[in-house]
């Protein structure tokens, strides 16, 4: 009778989570309480059993798998959030933690669940099908989104994303390079100007046919010295999308003294005699008022 219980509430979970989002803490709460009470690795293989059909690619593209793609990384990510009850002591306690050093915090492990699920998805990124590679992709960023910005995996998890991703970077499919190109984000070094990354970045930024993938990379790319002409150039990009992040990135992250004079004229007669609203109105409402300010609101400065 256990073993019933087990796949039948691992797979009432998967069946509801696709009615909505909102119903997704409660079933998470559920979820994990059982996995608590039972065995581990019986419940992570009926689990991945259950994950396959979303993954597969033998299911349509829907809103129920992107619902169940949501369903999955949020629970894999609630077993961080074990100080959720320690809110409190957290606050008290971070002066002191300061002082100890963070050796205690880098040497924590992944939970066991969200260490399987990455691995097993790093295994599979190259399956045959497309949609299979995609939803690989697609739940690997949503792990890494909900995991937050402060999270730390080691060295062999990193090396695996790193490694595949880089590999997906290179997918004949555009929808699998610009998932590829979002879970690389947080792995780049743009200090180094030999960064593996950044290199394909480049690459990818300059010769990709695809505008989503130029846009994404236009999006995830840091700003230095020597990805800033690659941006500046993309400011000229036959895609409308494309050249609006390109102004939105100068207004963001780059400072108006990173640019010469001649860059500035440039940017501001191609921006403001551009032919897309969409982008005049970035160049309008946010790069000149970001320029203004950097300047006191000297207009000749």
């Amino acid at each position: 009778m256990g073993s019933i219980d087990h796949k039948v509430i691992i797979k009432d979970s998967f069946t509801k989570c696709q009615d909505s989002f909102a119903v997704h803490p409660k079933l998470i709460k559920k979820l994990k309480a059982f996995y608590e009470a039972n065995d581990p690795d019986r419940f992570f293989q009926t689990f991945m059993d259950y994950l396959k059909f979303p993954i597969s690619g033998y299911i349509e593209r829907s809103m129920y798998i992107e619902r169940t793609l949501e369903f999955v990384a949020k629970f894999a990510c609630s077993f961080l959030s074990k100080e959720e009850k320690k809110d409190a002591e957290e606050t008290v306690n971070e002066s002191i933690k300061e002082k100890q050093g963070e050796d205690e915090e880098d040497e924590e492990d992944l939970p066991l669940f969200l260490y399987r699920l990455f691995s097993w998805l790093l295994d599979h990124h190259e399956v045959e099908g497309a949609d299979a590679r995609l939803r690989v992709c697609q739940l690997l960023n949503k792990l890494l989104k909900y995991m937050g910005e402060e999270a730390c995996i080691d060295d062999d998890l990193y090396n695996k994303v790193y490694d595949g991703m880089l590999e997906r970077l290179k997918d004949k499919v555009a929808e699998i390079r610009s998932q590829a190109v979002t879970a690389l984000q947080r792995l780049q070094d743009p200090r180094d100007e030999n960064c593996p990354i950044i290199k394909a970045y480049i690459f990818h930024l300059t010769h990709d046919p695809n505008n989503v993938v130029r846009k994404t990379i236009v999006r995830c790319i840091g700003a230095t010295r020597l990805t800033l002409p690659h941006i500046l150039e993309r400011t000229r990009d036959t895609d409308d999308l494309v050249r609006r992040a390109a102004f939105k990135f100068l207004s963001d992250k780059v400072h108006i003294k990173s640019l010469t004079i001649g860059q500035r004229e440039g940017l501001l007669q191609r921006g403001l005699g551009e032919r897309s609203e969409a982008v005049r109105k970035v160049v309008e409402s946010e790069l000149l008022p970001a320029w203004l300010r950097l300047s006191g609101d000297n207009i000749v400065q």
